[in-house]
């Protein structure tokens, strides 16, 4: 197996959406960083209706159309963001086994030079982003992002799904 077996990047467009509510994610994730949870982890909740709602049904119907597998029982929804800028960033690797069977990113503001997404499967490997896409990958795969050379803060927008049924690639023809 290689690493495209397990890894799809799809057309994902919700730029409106991610440029309206950028600067509420970038100003949430500093009150997270001065808070007891960011001792938990890299990222928060993003809890808005109107951002999540949107983007969680895009990212379900992708799902459905790109795997078979049972609907998202995942009772917590929220998108996740993480936003990292040359002096901000936590490069640590990490996987979602806990939360989800499938895993996906989506990228608002990627810097020129660095800021890509590290995976590892069968040795590692350096996905260069792009907005308006989709980075679609198990949740048990190790990634983490890499430091960028830039102070514009990057935002990463995570999406999980959990089903009682092992996701069946239908472009790769392999379960996850």
């Amino acid at each position: 197996m290689m690493i495209e077996d397990f890894f799809i990047a799809v057309p994902f467009d919700v730029s409106e959406l991610n440029h309206r509510y950028k600067g509420e994610m970038i100003e949430k994730f500093l009150e997270f960083l001065n808070s007891e949870d960011s001792s938990r982890g890299n990222n928060y909740k993003y809890f808005n209706s109107e951002y999540a709602e949107p983007v969680v049904e895009k990212f379900e119907r992708i799902i459905q159309n790109e795997f078979e597998v049972g609907p998202n029982i995942k009772e917590d929804k929220w998108p996740a963001v993480y936003c990292q800028t040359n002096e901000h960033f936590r490069s640590i690797w990490h996987n979602h086994t806990k939360t989800s069977v499938i895993n996906a990113v989506t990228y608002i503001d990627v810097p020129e030079n660095g800021g890509h997404l590290e995976v590892e499967y069968n040795g590692t490997h350096t996905i260069k982003v792009y907005e308006d896409y989709l980075y679609i990958f198990p949740g048990w795969m190790l990634h983490r992002p890499l430091p960028q050379d830039d102070n514009k803060w990057r935002i990463c927008v995570n999406l999980e799904y959990i089903s009682k049924d092992i996701p069946f690639c239908k472009s790769r023809g392999i379960r996850w």
